[in-house]
């Protein structure tokens, strides 16, 4: 999680990692759990391949539907929705509830401890889903900052358009940027115009608000991919430093 100044709000600049490790987690949930299951009923050389493709007609269609359902939660996962985490949360307890039915159908001591891990080890994951900080992102949209063009907060002159007073930088993002005049009444600009950054890159802007030192504006897709990739120089430069971070 980016550290940033007390006036901003947490959250994340890029999807955390450890969002595609549970997702995989996930994925390979189901595997593991057909794995567990012939641990647990005794079958020898559970591990072998050739054991594997003798077992798997026997495998009951709910069990299917379970495996498929906590693999779907994988993949749903990764896209971080809050819709995602209530059924990552379904499929942990459709799991738990599995076991819960294989238990009495156990007779190895082995076999129930195996099961009974399981159970535990569904319950913390569902408890860790449920109250740690892994579902904030999942249930409160406006931490997701890496589906949004984060804002860097600058302070430089930059000549806009005609304009022979520079303005002041104030922040900007991949979309566009915020110009103030602080010594200088706020002139009047074009709907469209250009704005020159640092480097000399010039880029072709669109007026989408005023405020009341200066405008909001929006970049234009007209410019060259030298410019763009001049433009995602800058904007990198600027993400090393969180506290630059303007959301």
């Amino acid at each position: 999680m980016a550290s940033i100044t007390n006036q901003a709000p947490q959250g994340y600049i890029k999807k955390p990692k450890w969002i595609y490790g549970l997702g995989l987690a996930f994925l390979l949930a189901p595997f593991g759990n057909f794995l567990w299951s012939l641990a647990a009923l005794g079958v020898r050389r559970w591990w072998d391949p050739a054991i594997w493709r003798i077992w798997v007609p026997y495998v009951e269609w709910y069990v299917w539907v379970l495996m498929l359902l906590v693999a779907i939660s994988g993949l749903s996962l990764m896209l971080v929705r809050k819709w995602s985490w209530v059924l990552s949360l379904a499929a942990l307890g459709s799991v738990f509830v599995y076991s819960v039915i294989l238990l009495p159908n156990i007779n190895s001591k082995a076999s129930v401890a195996i099961v009974a891990l399981l159970m535990l080890l569904t319950i913390g994951a569902m408890g860790v889903i449920f109250f740690s900080p892994f579902r904030l992102p999942y249930v409160n949209p406006r931490l997701r900052w890496w589906e949004t063009s984060p804002r860097y907060r600058v302070d430089i002159k930059v000549k806009v358009g005609d304009v022979a007073q520079d303005a002041t930088l104030v922040d900007i993002s991949r979309s566009g940027a915020l110009v103030e005049w602080t010594s200088a009444a706020v002139p009047e600009l074009e709907p469209r115009t250009k704005i020159t950054l640092p480097m000399g890159l010039t880029l072709l802007v669109e007026v989408i608000r005023k405020t009341q030192q200066g405008y909001g504006l929006k970049f234009l897709s007209e410019h060259n991919k030298a410019d763009t990739k001049t433009l995602k120089t800058f904007l990198e430069q600027l993400s090393k430093d969180p506290t630059k971070l303007a959301r």
